[in-house]
């Protein structure tokens, strides 16, 4: 390349890398290992550009660093928070440790919950082993890339987090959060899961209840056809009546958001449809 008609030659790479490029001695070389001493640590990846001129030209090398730093939303911390409080959270990524650790420790998973370095590969794998370590356990996987997807698939429950939706990771996850605040809508998913399936078992109960109630006495012509009629109607209207509470949104607030609303599912009713017992959500990070 050139630049005011001087040609040049274009470096991206990494600290040591450059380093290296520049001669591994003198004072641009140690000037990029200064920066790095200076931007290592606290979880951010660094990369640098350099224009070195061409042999013979004039002029000296141009070095430019950045760092880059994961952001993490305010409402992500209470979220995970809420997780906790009713399964075991681990955080599955393809980052490094540093930057994994310091986005788990930013949202308070424990140290020994992350997983770092992790290919698609290792994340299907680990979710394989979690299913296997305890049949009784259910495995949520959470993911927001193409990355996720075979895990995604591979879980109990796969809930896929993005801004906009990815038609790839949208057939692999069972249910599709769309929008910057999909993360902190988790725990009303759950709590919106686990309310469904309550409804579903004391609708169920209320039935076998009626059927036990007018069958017997019915049979032994103790109750009139028609009490026993009325009385399966009833119970009827009851289970009718009891599913309509299922349209009111949970009772879960979620910072910066006036309420919770259902979330766009790939299949309708695989939120509700999450066993007993606790389900071990799992994150990811690309």
């Amino acid at each position: 390349m050139e630049i005011a008609g001087a040609p040049y030659r274009a470096l991206l790479g990494s600290e040591e890398w450059v380093a290296a490029e520049l001669g591994g001695a003198g004072d641009p070389a140690g000037g990029v290992r200064r920066w790095g001493d200076r931007t290592r640590g606290g979880g951010r990846l660094r990369s640098l550009v350099a224009l070195l001129p061409a042999p013979g030209a004039g002029g000296g090398p141009c070095v430019m660093g950045m760092t880059f730093e994961d952001s993490v939303r305010p409402e992500s911390a209470e979220a995970v928070a809420r997780l906790r409080g009713g399964a075991e959270v681990l955080m599955l990524t393809g980052d490094g440790g540093a930057s994994a650790g310091a986005a788990a420790r930013a949202v308070g998973i424990p140290p020994g919950n992350v997983r770092a370095g992790m290919t698609p590969e290792g994340k299907l794998r680990a979710v394989e082993r979690l299913r296997a370590e305890d049949p009784r356990a259910r495995v949520l996987m959470v993911g927001d890339g193409v990355n996720d997807a075979p895990a995604l698939a591979a879980a109990d429950v796969g809930v896929a987090v993005a801004p906009t939706a990815d038609a790839a990771v949208a057939a692999a996850a069972d249910v599709v959060c769309v929008g910057g605040d999909a993360v902190a809508r988790l725990p009303a998913l759950l709590a919106m899961a686990r309310r469904a399936q309550a409804l579903v078992r004391q609708n169920v109960a209320l039935a076998a209840l009626s059927i036990a109630l007018a069958s017997a006495p019915t049979l032994l012509g103790q109750l009139p056809l028609w009490a026993a009629v009325l009385l399966h109607e009833g119970a009827t209207v009851l289970v009718a009546l009891n599913s309509l509470r299922a349209l009111r949104a949970p009772r879960l607030p979620v910072p910066g958001v006036p309420g919770p609303r259902p979330a766009a599912g790939g299949a309708a009713g695989s939120d509700a449809a999450l066993p007993e017992g606790a389900p071990s959500p799992v994150g990811s990070a690309a």
